[in-house]
């Protein structure tokens, strides 16, 4: 299913990444995946200012990453689908309140490289996945540094 095909990445201001990464075991690159309309609001009953952010139409899949920008107040989002599925996401920007939803799961570190000195490869984006109840900053950190200069 659609929803299980991606991963989402917010910055814990205005900018969301919705795709799949490097290093996830995912749908093929082919896969047909949904368009989209996506709509945020100040509240989970979507009756406070929602706002239409986007519609992703197939051809903009093939950048595998979508980056939308969301207004500043907004932490409901609404993924709907041509045929009405519906995926509901609820950003949090408290560290304690997203720890305490996550201890089942794993948090995931998503990265953007720059290609190696003097490569013509495109940017790329690696995931690094650590399980919730680790020190999920020293596994962070380390991940960073393994990454170098090239981390952008």
């Amino acid at each position: 299913m659609w929803r299980e095909q991606f991963d989402y990445f917010w910055d814990g201001r205005r900018r969301l990444a919705i795709g799949w990464f490097d290093g996830v075991e995912r749908a093929p690159a082919n896969a047909a995946r949904p368009e989209l309309t996506v709509v945020s609001a100040r509240d989970e009953d979507f009756s406070l200012a929602p706002t239409l952010i986007d519609v992703i139409d197939a051809p903009r899949w093939r950048a595998r990453i979508l980056l939308l920008d969301l207004p500043a107040d907004h932490r409901f989002l609404r993924l709907t689908a041509a045929d009405g599925a519906e995926l509901a996401l609820a950003l949090g920007a408290e560290r304690e309140a997203a720890q305490e939803r996550a201890q089942a799961g794993d948090w995931r570190l998503a990265m953007t490289l720059l290609p190696d000195a003097g490569g013509v490869e495109p940017v790329a984006f690696r995931l690094a996945a650590f399980p919730a109840r680790g020190d999920v900053e020293r596994l962070s950190r380390e991940q960073t540094a393994g990454a170098g200069a090239r981390l952008v």
